[in-house]
């Protein structure tokens, strides 16, 4: 019996300690009240697991948030290994989150990600159906603008009912402060904004006052101190404004003080000092608000979505054509990450620009296409591109981005953007044979990427400093304002990408010429600005009505109804049309111009959310807007919504066309009391009246600001549209509606002045008035 008790012991005592020592799962959250452990540059970790949310849609920054400084986490000790079968947080949307456990609190082992949310603000994200163990949990953010805030973590071993789990919510007591809050580069662009329009009160004042440029000088100075200060905040972003920039600016402001002092007895001379100074001033900082005060592209300078498109559809045009960039693309990943890469992937075809989700057949045939274009060692350099592309976006954006509209650019476009693009191009191809990407590759892909993006930057100083030379620093100064704090035209759609400006300094220089006296150069430029993007050809429509109008009115002209400016003008316009045209032909070969007219044709019956112009305005109906038309469960979510436009826009065809006339009839009564050059800027009406265009290329209204500064009425107008459009983007979450809107709002600031202009012409005396004839 003894003996019996002793084998018995021996056999099962051992699992008694055992059993004694296994931890039961409590129920709720196991981080509740916790402190992390490791908690560097985390601010206010008691936040993180208080049992308290702030509103969805919040501010990310607040005193219900924690906020993560960059490669910061949150470490916590759960007090024993518990299996984690479900997570809940709350984080800033644009950024991702990664959660890890461990049992040692050394080495980590991934458990779940939190990615990028909808909408704006603080969003909550959950998991369940976790299967992981540890005693060790850590919050990582990653992935995205570098303000990363997180109100509430949450970690279970037993599944919440309900779930996601109730957490009290607290939140600003002002809805519309939560929306101004929640945006930081807008609203800082919105108080630029207001500090400009403020500034240019005083600086007309300061015509007639000379005092009040003592109120003009400060207003710009806080205006750069104030963008300073906002770049140098997202010092993470933009290291080298606190590196050498910083400095730069402070020098200069110093020197503009110091000379100011030193002028003080001489009146005339001491007030454009410190007029140009302030001016300079202004400029600098609308340059800063472009950058989006050096946040950029969630800290990346350069758009890499947009610029695959214009990069790699003008290397690869002869191959891809405008219809293979997406297929060949998804080849590609097909080759390099093989048939689970295929998915539930969708791409748009860009035949008929539907969406559609693509099977392995399907792929396989796209293959045989690509393979038909392509030589072999052309097919490595694309493969390279886009496994550098890939992986520089991700997998999730670069996979998203093959549902967008594919390269549009112009064969004038394509014929300089493709012999860029491909300098040195076989220099990038793989040449160890194992088609793996080193770390050195994906440094010089980023290098290389940053001087194409560099060219779009240069053009766009140039823009401004061919506006100088033309029309002054006045004028320089409140286009670089309208451009810097614009929200249609914002660095968040083109901004660091390339081959998306010659378009805009062409047209700017078309302008810049007419006024100087060489309309021959005006109508070249003009013209080139019109092969690069179409839509610049209708500039010259100003110029046209006129001519029509004095055709008519000939016999009561003192003198001839076609000028000599208009003769020169014309004959620059065709000489480019020749010229460029023919030089296009030598490059991209006869077939692309065809082409390209196709793939318009095609985009023109494409409608897009963020379009704009008068059609977009005539296709509004309530009951078709996106919110109450947009389907899920269609492959392409946007069918009704689009077809519901087209219908709309033609049931109204004849309004369209009234309208159209009438901005026709606008500008050749202009034509008659302003300038050729100021009929030419007056002329952008055209381009919302006949087109719509992506939001972005509204960046044309620059070309109003030299024909604005002439009244303080107008510069108000003019500033007061972009600051309405930034106001408008706070409340109107829908972009199909939001750009609606906005397109109202810069129709009704251009009419406005034009009308007014006809109401009340300008005194001889102002370079916009129409000399007197001989």
């Amino acid at each position: 019996m003894a003996r019996a008790a002793i084998i018995l012991l021996l056999c099962f005592g051992g699992a008694w300690p055992v059993a004694a020592q296994e931890t039961t799962c409590p129920e709720g959250n196991l981080l509740a009240g916790k402190q992390p452990l490791k908690r560097g540059g985390v601010s206010s970790p008691a936040r993180l697991t208080d049992g308290v949310i702030t509103y969805e849609g919040d501010p990310w920054e607040s005193k219900y948030t924690s906020v993560f400084r960059q490669n910061a986490s949150a470490t916590y000790d759960l007090g024993a290994s518990y299996p984690i079968v479900a997570v809940d947080l709350q984080g800033d949307n644009n950024d991702e989150y990664v959660v890890e456990i461990s049992e040692d609190g050394e080495s980590f082992s991934p458990l779940w990600t939190a990615l990028v949310a909808r909408g704006q603000g603080m969003r909550r994200r959950s998991a369940r159906g976790l299967s992981g163990q540890g005693r060790f949990l850590r919050v990582t953010p990653t992935l995205g603008d570098g303000f990363y805030s997180v109100s509430e973590i949450q970690a279970f071993c037993q599944e919440p009912s309900p779930w996601p789990p109730s957490l009290e919510a607290k939140g600003a007591p002002k809805w519309w402060w939560t929306k101004i809050m929640s945006k930081r580069d807008h609203r800082y662009k919105l108080v630029l904004s207001l500090l400009g329009l403020f500034f240019f009160v005083a600086l007309f004042r300061a015509d007639r006052n000379r005092r009040a440029i003592w109120i003009a000088a400060p207003l710009a100075l806080l205006m750069v101190a104030f963008s300073s200060y906002a770049l140098f905040k997202a010092v993470r972003l933009a290291g080298w404004f606190s590196d050498w920039g910083v400095y730069v600016v402070a020098i200069g402001v110093l020197a503009w003080l110091l000379g100011g002092i030193w002028f003080r007895r001489e009146e005339e001379r001491a007030h454009r000092w410190w007029e140009r100074g302030a001016l300079v001033c202004v400029i600098v900082a609308s340059a800063i608000a472009w950058l989006n005060f050096g946040a950029y592209h969630q800290a990346r300078i350069v758009h890499y979505w947009d610029t695959y498109h214009y990069y790699i559809g003008s290397k690869y045009f002869s191959e891809n054509g405008y219809e293979r960039i997406y297929q060949c693309a998804i080849v590609a990943d097909l080759q390099e990450h093989g048939r689970d890469d295929l998915g539930k992937r969708k791409i748009r075809d860009l035949i008929d620009n539907k969406l559609h989700f693509v099977a392995e057949s399907e792929v396989l045939g796209y293959e045989q296409k690509c393979a038909e274009h392509f030589a072999p060692e052309r097919w490595e350099a694309f493969r390279q591109d886009a496994r550098l592309f890939r992986r520089v976006m991700g997998s999730s954006w670069w996979k998203d981005m093959l549902m967008d509209h594919g390269y549009n650019a112009s064969p004038i476009s394509n014929m300089v953007a493709s012999f860029l693009s491909n300098l040195g191009w076989r220099a990038q191809v793989p040449d160890d044979g194992t088609q793996r990407l080193r770390p050195d590759d994906i440094e010089e892909f980023k290098r290389r990427m940053r001087r194409y993006a560099g060219i779009d930057l240069a053009l766009y100083a140039l823009s401004f400093l061919m506006i100088f030379w033309a029309f002054g620093l006045r004028a320089c100064a409140l286009a670089a304002l309208v451009w810097g704090v614009g929200y249609p035209w914002a660095y968040f759609w083109t901004g660091g990408s390339f081959a998306r400006v010659p378009w805009l300094f062409m047209a700017v220089a078309s302008l810049c010429f007419m006024k100087k006296g060489y309309p021959l150069l005006s109508g070249f430029a003009v013209s080139w600005s019109a092969l690069l993007r179409l839509f610049p050809a209708v500039l010259v429509g100003g110029q046209g009505a006129s001519i029509v109008d004095r055709f008519f009115r000939r016999k009561k002209l003192a003198g001839p109804w076609l000028n000599s400016t208009d003769k020169r003008f014309i004959a620059g316009g065709f000489l480019g049309l020749l010229l460029l045209c023919g030089a296009s032909v030598v490059m991209n070969g006869f077939e692309a111009h065809p082409q390209f007219v196709q793939n318009s044709l095609k985009h023109r019956e494409t409608p897009l959310t963020n379009h704009m112009g008068l059609p977009t305005i005539l296709s509004y109906r309530p009951s078709k807007v996106g919110r109450h038309t947009k389907d899920p469960s269609m492959d392409d979510p946007w069918a009704n919504w689009k077809q519901g436009r087209k219908d709309t826009q033609h049931d109204r065809r004849w309004l369209y066309r009234a309208l159209l006339l009438g901005m026709f009839v606008l500008l050749a009564l202009l034509g008659r009391r302003i300038a050729p050059w100021a009929l030419l800027s007056a002329s952008v009406i055209l381009i919302i009246g006949f087109f719509e265009l992506t939001c972005y290329y509204y960046s044309f209204v620059v070309l109003m600001a030299p024909l604005a500064i002439e009244r303080l009425r107008y510069t108000i107008a003019l500033i007061g549209m972009t600051t309405a459009g930034m106001l408008l983007q706070f409340f109107v979450g829908w972009y199909d509606e939001q750009y609606i809107w906005e397109t109202v709002i810069v129709l009704g600031a251009l009419l406005y002045i034009l009308v007014d202009l006809l109401r009340e012409p300008l005194p001889g005396t102002s370079p916009a008035a129409l000399p007197e004839p001989g």
